[in-house]
């Protein structure tokens, strides 16, 4: 579903909404330095909620609001080996903001 959302926010997106995801993403980082699980954590949901919210899709919203959906990468991410580092990057690349 967070693909869903990541295509149809784009064009739906009011002005008002548009620089909030960026926003969120440049807060990553330094909670990834810091190795705030919490805080990162908190900023990646409302970075999804953000995004959800604008794509008017109201399926993939659904989908994200139910907390078991709204975890996994919180859950699966240190299972995986990747770092909190990684995430800003891949939001980025998703959102159209650097070039893969």
């Amino acid at each position: 579903m967070e693909g869903v959302a990541g295509c149809h926010a784009p064009p739906r997106i009011t002005e008002a909404e548009f620089h909030e995801p960026a926003r969120l993403v440049d807060l990553m980082p330094a909670a990834a330095a810091d190795d705030d699980r919490e805080r990162h954590g908190q900023i990646d949901g409302t970075f999804h909620r953000a995004v959800f919210k604008a794509s008017r899709n109201r399926l993939a919203q659904h989908s994200w609001a139910t907390p078991r959906v709204a975890t996994t990468t919180f859950v699966t991410r240190p299972i995986g080996g990747r770092s909190l580092g990684v995430l800003p990057e891949r939001h980025m690349l998703a959102g159209g903001r650097a070039t893969p």
